[in-house]
């Protein structure tokens, strides 16, 4: 927005009467000195910023009079200037003339005019598709015969967006064709019928002659001037030029996503009297806001634009109605299946830059937002991705094919089918982990909405109680009403909110009732780590941060893996089993060796994902910044340099300033690399109390080193160092996996070299390999059923299929064809 920064010094100068003691005349002629100084540098006309200034001084005039030391006064005095400067700044933006609304069931005819490179012909496109996204038929004449390509571009924007056009590439009037493609679109009924004329300059006397004479010709009902928001005060004397020959009725800014002043802008909406509706905010197609004055003066000053954000939500939802409905009745039902979910991302990502929503929601500093548009659309896109690679099954369920049950019912792991996904999807295990974890949040606060005592039913109560009318300021309701939704509430409803508001840090307490669900299927914090750990993410890894006491802490470090059986003792008592995930224990050596096949993927280490680290080393030196304190670090394999990002606030952080340089600290965080060096991104460093810790760290290091190059310790009868799997690889050869190898049942003489699958999986290759279809395209899935159990074992037996076609694709044994329904075997 070429506005952001005149909202900020403007919101600065406002903001500095909080910081005054006395609110007098002094004080109010330095703000609006700022003020001015802010419109001026934005390029407003001096005329406008002159009468701004001296209207604001008129309405605060009479408040400033009479003794500055009553606080109460002072108070009404700042309300009173930031009201005075805010109603004036929307009075620059606003006329007070109501813009033309098309009609439906008529023939609304828009002409477009204005300055060459100003972007009519895009935005003409754009507001074709804005009001066929309203019910409107929508169409596109292109009387610009000046300029070359333009019919061409015309057609091609409009054959993009699906709205239909009129133009010739051999007229050359542009009044014969402007008038021919009104009357054609009139005759077909279309309602709103776009005409865009040629570009043109203040000074060209024929061509302001040649609009004047389409404008007679097709006689719009509304003629739209298109303006450039970076041409600055030049705006006003080109405006004033069009105003006088085509007497246009509304203005649209283009360009606003630019870095250019906006301020020419303002001055020609107040030096024309003439309004605002649209802001063209991008090149795409759906990069058109609606414009109004007060929200957007509001939105401009860091106040939030709300009623804007509530109409973005409802035009997404009148683009699909019958999903919306389907959405709506399955949330009251409290089920959100992850198909589901996947729909809410898309429609997240279809409202647009995250910049563009954060700016519409009241107190939302828009610095915090600042740069994160494509890295929050790129994670987005990757949990899309992630969904892809899903089954329909898996799509349609509520996440448990993905989780290992335990024998209480409970989740202890994840499933096969993680790592199958974030092959499948080109990303990374943990990604997958942490999608199903948000996944689960969603889905419980879902099943807490849905149901007769959920969040949906006392929202309805609600409004019934409210009664949809008698509203007071700004659409709020009143103060009755608001009783009547308070009565509406559960009992105690009110009572456990003002408890949990008043309980301070009770984070816990709150993660506790968002994961709640109904009916007694609740998820308790305890239960919600558990799950973090088995996921190998987030609380997992954090798990023993809190107090480190024994080792890694009581919460253990190196956290349970549902893809590996082995485990290795720890002094504090807890099992640390090997995960790529989780806390891995290594040597300064070892983050040297770690390899990252480009800058964005994650880093490997003994062909196993590095995830969170932990180490123990000498701290040699301290250095300490305004943001972030950096520790070099040494132990006997190496050096190497952790960096603390600073919290001054942070309990976690003022720990931190107790480490001293010269003694041994353990160090939890992520390997990263900048410039070509690398270093660790510490999030926890604390000193070593224990003289045995270092040691105990090297041994924990090595016996997992161990691990990942011989596998687990293997049982009784086995030999030692030798792991179940690589037995049973070492057994059947190199070319079968430890899937394959782990579940062997015997040998057969038919297909000998698939002896070892699990019955049913033998039984899917043979039917492959001996059905007629298999050289010719695949064997669909429900032909291999029917050939398994004899009679197609309907749908609990394909299910039983698929898994277990899902399982022989991991292992390479077969592949997918044509889709994902017929497949063949691979020899």
């Amino acid at each position: 927005m070429v506005l952001a920064d005149l909202g900020r010094k403007l919101n600065a100068a406002l903001s500095s009467l909080n910081r005054a003691p006395v609110i007098d005349e002094k004080v109010l002629d330095a703000t609006l000195k700022e003020i001015t100084a802010a419109l001026l540098e934005s390029d407003v006309n001096v005329k406008l910023v002159a009468s701004l200034r001296q209207k604001v001084k008129a309405k605060v005039k009479s408040s400033l009079e009479g003794s500055s030391t009553d606080k109460a006064k002072d108070v009404n005095r700042k309300n009173l200037i930031q009201r005075a400067v805010f109603d004036e700044l929307v009075s620059l933006v606003d006329p007070g003339v109501e813009p033309y609304k098309p009609k439906k069931g008529q023939s609304n005819v828009i002409m477009a005019v204005g300055l060459q490179g100003n972007g009519k012909t895009t935005t003409c496109t754009k507001l074709a598709v804005h009001y066929q996204k309203r019910g409107f038929k929508s169409a596109i004449v292109c009387a610009d015969t000046f300029r070359a390509g333009a019919f061409d571009q015309t057609r091609q924007s409009a054959t993009k967006a699906k709205v239909a056009y009129f133009g010739s590439y051999t007229e050359t009037d542009p009044v014969a064709i402007a008038a021919q493609g009104v009357a054609k679109f009139k005759k077909e009924r279309f309602e709103v019928i776009i005409v865009d004329t040629s570009g043109r300059h203040k000074q060209e006397s024929e061509l302001f002659e040649e609009m004047v004479q389409i404008s007679e010709a097709v006689k719009p009902n509304m003629t739209v001037l298109i303006l450039d928001a970076s041409i600055g005060q030049a705006a006003e004397a080109q405006s004033r030029a069009f105003k006088e020959s085509a007497d246009f009725g509304a203005i649209i800014v283009t360009k606003m996503d630019g870095h250019a002043k906006g301020g020419g802008a303002i001055s020609a909406v107040a030096a024309t009297k003439t309004p605002i509706i649209f802001l063209g905010v991008g090149e795409h197609l759906h990069d058109l806001d609606r414009f109004s004055p007060q929200p957007f003066i509001s939105k401009l000053l860091g106040l939030g634009d709300v009623q804007g954000l509530m109409e973005h939500m409802q035009d997404l939802a009148t683009q699909n109605p019958d999903k919306q409905k389907e959405m709506a009745k399955k949330l009251e039902e409290g089920k959100l299946s992850i198909r589901d979910w996947r729909e809410q991302i898309q429609n997240v990502m279809n409202m647009g830059p995250i910049s563009k929503i954060a700016s519409m929601i009241p107190g939302l500093p828009q610095e915090l937002l600042q740069g994160s548009d494509e890295e929050g659309t790129l994670r987005m896109k990757r949990m899309i991705f992630i969904t892809d690679s899903m089954t329909a099954m898996e799509l349609d369920s509520d996440g448990t094919p993905f989780m290992e049950m335990g024998k209480d019912g409970k989740p202890i792991g994840l499933t096969w089918r993680v790592t199958r996904v974030a092959r499948g999807s080109g990303t990374s295990v943990r990604e997958v982990e942490e999608l199903l974890c948000q996944y689960r949040m969603m889905a419980n606060m879902a099943k807490q909405a849905g149901g007769k005592n959920g969040w949906l039913s006392a929202m309805q109560k609600m409004q019934a109680a409210a009664g949809g009318k008698g509203r007071g300021a700004n659409g709020m309701p009143t103060p009755a009403q608001i009783q009547a939704m308070q009565r509406a509430l559960p009992p105690g409803t009110l009572q456990q909110m003002q408890r949990q508001m008043r309980s301070g840090g009770g984070m816990q307490e709150m993660m506790r009732a968002m994961m709640q669900g109904q009916g007694g299927d609740q998820m308790d914090m305890e239960e919600m780590q558990r799950m973090m750990a088995s996921m190998g993410n987030g609380l997992g890894g954090l798990g023993g941060l809190g107090g480190l006491g024994d080792y890694y802490g009581a919460g253990g470090g190196f956290t349970a893996s549902p893809f590996s059986g082995s485990a290795t003792g720890s002094p504090g008592g807890r099992l640390k089993t090997d995960l790529s995930h989780s806390l891995r224990p290594v040597t300064i050596a070892q983050l040297h060796k770690a390899t990252q096949a480009h800058a964005d993927s994650e880093w490997q280490l003994e062909n196993a994902e590095l995830g969170q680290i932990t180490l123990v080393a000498q701290v040699v030196d301290i250095t300490k910044q305004t943001t972030n304190t950096n520790y070099k670090l040494e132990d006997s394999s190496g050096a190497i340099e952790a960096r603390h990002w600073s919290d001054q606030n942070s309990e976690d952080d003022r720990k931190f300033g107790h480490v001293q340089s010269m003694t041994y600290a353990r160090v939890l965080g992520n390997l990263k690399q900048y410039g070509g060096k690398r270093y660790i991104n510490a999030t926890h460093i604390r000193t070593c109390e224990d003289p045995q810790e270092s040691f105990f760290h090297q041994l924990e290091t090595a016996t997992i080193h161990l691990m990942h190059l011989n596998g687990p310790p293997g049982s009784a009868g086995q030999a030692p160092g030798q792991s179940h799997s690589n037995a049973a690889t070492s057994a059947r050869g190199p070319g079968m996996s430890a899937y394959t190898a782990s579940t062997s049942t015997g040998s057969s003489d038919a297909y000998p070299e698939y002896a070892n699958l699990p019955p049913l999986e033998r039984k899917i290759i043979i039917a492959i390999l001996e059905h007629p279809d298999h050289d010719e395209g695949g064997v669909f899935i429900g032909k291999i059923a029917a050939s398994v159990s004899g009679t197609g074992g309907g749908e609990e037996m394909v299910a039983k299929i698929s898994e277990a076609l899902d399982k022989l694709m991991d292992a390479g044994h077969i592949y997918c064809t044509s889709d994902e329904a017929h497949f063949q075997v691979s020899r």
